[in-house]
This record gives structure tokens, C-alpha cells and sequence, in this order.
């Protein structure tokens, strides 16, 4: 008799254990479905209006722009790259540059020559070698009644011949270009019968 209730009591012990498992695990489904239930489904609506402000500053950007030009506040902002596309090249790519400023030409002072006293005129006597000089227009003679100048351009080289302070006054000066000479012609005063012993004073 003591075999038989004892295994009843295990009997029972498991159906009650049996029933506590099943009742937690509905009580947890039970729950699950409830949390589920609260949760709200996705709304197509929230991401539409997270990409209408996403665009909003753009927009705001763009119309800024175009209402107010370049006074707009925004204009800063709104520039685009205006670089040159890369090739696919990785060798340095030239950019454009500014045309060189254009070179001041050379000057040189002319000191070879030779003079003349021929009384009521003075000659002077200038060589030269290079076919620049007689190009129309190229030698050019400036004179007060003390100095007289001659310059030559040349292009890249200007070369000049001056005498600031002369043996003594003039009252005309001229000038002629020889295939291998320049000649000035220096003309003295009509009272003049000082005969000159320089060049220069």
C-alpha cells in the first residue's frame, strides 16, 4: 500500500509541474503579443517628411539665390566647382597663365664718333654696322641750342648718342642715315665765328 501512494504522488507531481510549464510559456506569448500590439506600424507619411526637410535648406538655398542674386545672403554657398574635370591622368595637368609682361629693351650708350669744324657748321660722325638703323623711322634727333641727342631703336636694343653740354651754342641740328654712318649736322649761329676746339664744354 505505501508503493502504490507513493508513486501517485510522483504522478501528481509531474502533472503539476507539467501544468506551471505550460502556463509560463502562454503567459509569455501572451505578453510578446501585447508589446506587439502597442508598437505602431511604420508610417510612409514620417519618411516623406524627413526628406522634405532634408531639402528644405537646399530649397532654401536655391531660392535665396534667385530672388536676391548676388546679394543674396547664401550666394556664398551656392558656387560650383569650376575646376577643370580630372582624365583620369595623374601626371600635372597646366593650368592657364598670364602672358609674360613685355621685356624693356636695352639701352646702350653710343661713344664711338668722330667731329668736324667747318665754320658756319659742326659734322659729327657716328658708325654703324647693323642694317637696323636704317629702317624709316628708327633714328630720331632731339636738340636745344647747348645739347643735342640721338637715339636709335632698335627693337629690343635702343642706343643713343648725347651730349648734354656743347662747346658752345647752335641754332639747328639735322641729321642723315648712311648705310654705314650716321651723320649730324650741327648748325652755329650766323654771328657766330667762334671756332670750336671740342666737342663738348
Amino acid at each position: 500500500g505505501f508503493e502504490v501512494n507513493a508513486l501517485c504522488c510522483a504522478v501528481l507531481l509531474l502533472i503539476i509541474a507539467a501544468i506551471s510549464i505550460a502556463g509560463s510559456r502562454t503567459a509569455e506569448t501572451s505578453s510578446q503579443q501585447t508589446m506587439s500590439g502597442l508598437v505602431a506600424p511604420a508610417d510612409d507619411t514620417a519618411d516623406d517628411t524627413a526628406d522634405a526637410e532634408n531639402d528644405s535648406p537646399l530649397n532654401a538655398l536655391r531660392d535665396n539665390i534667385a530672388k536676391r542674386g548676388n546679394n543674396a545672403y547664401y550666394y556664398a554657398h551656392g558656387h560650383r566647382n569650376d575646376a577643370p574635370a580630372w582624365d583620369g591622368d595623374p601626371s600635372p595637368m597646366k593650368l592657364e597663365t598670364a602672358a609674360p609682361a613685355p621685356r624693356e629693351p636695352r639701352r646702350h650708350a653710343i661713344t664711338r664718333y668722330s667731329w668736324l669744324d667747318e665754320d658756319a657748321k659742326i659734322r659729327i660722325y657716328v658708325p654703324v654696322d647693323d642694317a637696323r638703323f636704317q629702317a624709316p623711322g628708327a633714328c630720331a634727333l632731339t636738340w636745344t641750342e647747348r645739347s643735342v641727342t640721338l637715339t636709335a631703336d632698335l627693337g629690343d636694343d635702343v642706343h643713343v648718342f648725347a651730349v648734354p653740354t656743347l662747346y658752345d651754342k647752335i641754332e639747328g641740328a639735322t641729321h642723315r642715315v648712311k648705310p654705314n654712318k650716321i651723320v649730324i649736322t650741327l648748325k652755329k649761329p650766323a654771328e657766330s665765328k667762334f671756332k670750336w676746339y671740342d666737342l663738348k664744354k
